[in-house]
């Protein structure tokens, strides 16, 4: 049932809670009707309550859209302040299923639901980006004595900046702490540029991307709602 969409809740549920309600002992009872009344019970329990959900509330294409856009703008806002958990390839596995359940939805006519495709597929985009740039940013952050090269002030100084940027999520910021931070590649330690390299590369995408999209980051969720 878990390999079906419209039984996948109902799957679900039986798959948690059918050793719950039916309670096996140690040791165990073996009487037929006893078993066959406790598993007639869980399953009409449960397709009741599955029944009673779709109808007491009732959830609409346009609320699910709603959350799913909620969920993406929040993973950027996570990404970029540091507080998300996900790996890479954690997040794009959960684009690729956000994705797919925002396709499966019938709210709105063709050129709409194509741009929310479009619309989600860049915010899964910057929330990766950000995760990837907060991760090497701070990473540059941490001087620990002697753990590696020791880092020079104006270096410090402009990934504080950077880190700031990255916050704001400003597209002006995140250019310009990008500049400042490519300013700083030739005279670092070699040790230090790669992951360098890599934040650069991120703040670029991260700021070409927002201002490409055409809609403030803060309002994008709000404009495909």
């Amino acid at each position: 049932m878990l390999g079906h969409p419209r039984v996948a809740g109902i799957g679900f549920l039986f798959l948690v809670y059918f050793g719950v309600f039916v309670a096996p002992g140690n040791p165990q009872t073996y009487d037929p009707s006893a078993y066959l009344i406790s598993v007639c019970l869980v399953v009409a329990a449960v397709i009741l309550f599955s029944a009673g959900s779709a109808v007491i509330l009732p959830v609409s294409d346009r609320d699910r859209r709603r959350w799913i856009f909620m969920d993406l703008r929040d993973d950027v806002l996570k990404a970029a302040h540091g507080r998300t958990r996900r790996t890479p390839d954690q997040m794009v596995y959960l684009t690729v299923d956000r994705v797919v359940r925002l396709a499966r939805l019938q709210a709105g006519p063709p050129v709409a639901r194509r741009r929310l495709l479009v619309h989600a597929v860049t915010l899964s985009f910057l929330a990766l980006a950000a995760g990837r740039a907060r991760q090497a940013l701070g990473g540059l952050g941490r001087d620990e004595p002697g753990t590696g090269p020791a880092l020079d002030p104006t270096l410090l100084l402009a990934l504080e900046r950077a880190l700031e940027a990255l916050a704001s999520l400003s597209p002006a910021e995140m250019g310009q702490a990008a500049q400042d931070l490519a300013a700083l590649v030739p005279v670092v330690a070699t040790p230090l540029r790669p992951p360098l390299v890599r934040a650069i590369t991120d703040l670029v995408v991260l700021s070409r991307t927002v201002t490409r999209s055409g809609i403030p980051l803060r309002h994008l969720s709000r404009s495909c709602a």
